[in-house]
């Protein structure tokens, strides 16, 4: 059986390179944390005016100013174990533009071997993002706002809409009440009375074309109600409105301030005037009809 072909060891010129071309930190300690060897890009990631001359043998704690006690026992515990562990953390002050550092430390036979990695764009492009992220809540947070606001406001528009409508639909009515009550009362008695008159053929047609154009007139105000609508008195046409829009005879005596006996007389009258004396057809559902 054929042996196992093991690797052959690194040559130096190898490691050099290695050390030397290499963008992330790449130090070496010995079992007591010094420092046996460091790349250049390490180097380049302390205070500026130090060396590497000026780092060998020198201690971690000394390296890195303001070490927290439980990282040094970390790496303590990775030499005792065996168990390489990742972290970040932030840089001292004094190490300029280098603010946050991912470090992974492990075990190389006897010796403690770090890598390090500025990540300190992407902590801040994380810290922009999360700023960003509050800007934008905020910002949707108030489009809601405003949206309901917008939403409210046309509501009230809408609201204050419809009481304009409903006023102009009442004073449109009360218009029309008023042009209907004075053609029956100012014009219409004076046909009436010229009709009982002596006129010849001609005088009589030019009064039938008269009454028959006025009705055309008044006929749009009265809501469909047919022509006969102006043989009603004008209380009895009030009482016939109000029947149509389904009051009781109590209610509408105590609208008018009238007895329920004078209600009933009126809406007998009504009934008599347009037709439906002798027929048990409701009054209401007749005068609905005509619209």
């Amino acid at each position: 059986m054929a042996k196992k072909k093991t690797r052959p060891d690194l040559p130096e010129e190898i490691f050099s390179h290695f050390m030397k071309y290499a963008t992330d930190s790449f130090s070496i300690y010995d079992s007591h944390f010094n420092l046996v060897e460091i790349n250049d890009a390490g180097v380049r990631m302390l205070p500026s005016g130090i060396t590497k001359k000026d780092l060998i043998g020198k201690n971690l704690m000394d390296m890195i100013p303001g070490i927290k006690e439980e990282r040094y026992i970390r790496y303590i515990r990775v030499m005792e174990t065996g168990k390489s562990v990742m972290r970040d953390f932030v840089l001292p002050k004094q190490f300029g533009s280098f603010t946050h550092m991912n470090v992974k430390a492990f075990k190389i036979k006897n010796y403690l071997g770090l890598i390090a990695r500025d990540i300190s764009k992407y902590k801040q492009a994380e810290k922009e993002l999360r700023k960003n992220e509050r800007e934008l809540l905020k910002h949707r947070n108030q489009l809601e706002q405003l949206v309901k606001e917008r939403t409210r406001n046309l509501e009230e528009v809408n609201a204050a809409l419809r009481v304009l409508l409903g006023k102009r639909e009442e004073d449109k009515t009360e218009l029309e009440e008023k042009i209907l009550f004075n053609v029956k009362e100012l014009i219409m008695p004076h046909l009436e009375t010229l009709k009982k008159g002596r006129m010849d053929d001609r005088q009589k047609q030019f009064l039938k074309i008269i009454e028959s154009n006025l009705k055309d007139i008044v006929s749009p105000f009265i809501r469909g109600i047919s022509s006969t609508y102006l043989k009603l008195t004008p209380a009895e046409i009030q009482v016939a409105n109000l029947v149509k829009q389904g009051k009781t005879s109590k209610d509408i005596a105590q609208l008018l301030h009238m007895s329920s006996r004078t209600i009933d007389a009126h809406r007998y009258n009504i009934r008599k005037k347009i037709g439906l004396n002798s027929k048990k057809e409701n009054l209401r559902t007749y005068l609905m009809s005509l619209e």
